[in-house]
């Protein structure tokens, strides 16, 4: 019944029981307190396709919970494949880098020695088939969007007696990032990108 009607909340229960039945057993460590909290980590799972951790207790248990289309990776796993990558991309030119990551780096390598490629295959399995080639692009027609965000950043903030609309339907919403050209090693931005505000 609580299955049927409660899911989420019969998952969590499920662990906790799982836990409890798990101690007794003295299969998991009672005396250590932080076991039930790390634990909790696994109230997580129905949200995500990947979990990551480098705690034991999440790699013992972790599995046991996973649906079919989800997976568990060891964080030193992925730590050692990142750093693959890391190497990949700092053996490049400097003048490929310098136009910054999403010119080289927006997809992972072809090559399925890497794990993160094995995990786009898995979890994003389209990505290999999308266009790579650029979209032509319209100066006017970008120098006019440009202008109209602009002109929304540059907008006066209301203040919340200012607010004559519905907030929760409005026409346009704008959220702000701010980025640094150069983080690292890496430029996360083209290095030649003019743009105000952008260190």
């Amino acid at each position: 019944m609580v299955v049927q009607f409660a899911r989420y909340a019969a998952f969590v229960l499920t662990v906790d029981v799982f836990f409890y039945i798990a101690a007794a057993a003295d299969l998991i460590s009672a005396k250590r307190v932080t076991n039930k909290v790390d634990l909790a980590y696994l109230f997580y799972l129905p949200f995500c396709m990947l979990f990551i951790s480098s705690d034991n207790i999440h790699g013992r248990c972790a599995p046991l919970f996973l649906r079919e289309d989800q997976q568990f990776i060891r964080g030193e796993e992925l730590k050692a494949d990142l750093k693959k990558l890391d190497e990949l991309y700092d053996k490049l030119p400097q003048e490929e880098k310098e136009k910054g990551l999403s010119a080289y780096a927006n997809h992972p390598p072809m090559e399925r020695s890497f794990l993160v490629t094995r995990l786009w295959d898995t979890f994003l399995p389209r990505w290999r088939s999308i266009k790579k080639s650029p979209t032509p692009r319209d100066k006017k027609t970008d120098d006019k969007l440009l202008n109209k965000f602009q002109k929304l950043t540059k907008a006066k903030t209301l203040e919340p007696e200012e607010v004559d609309f519905d907030t929760r339907n409005p026409d346009s919403l704008t959220l702000q990032r701010k980025y640094k050209k150069l983080k690292g090693k890496y430029w996360q931005l083209p290095k030649d990108l003019k743009v105000d505000n952008i260190s």
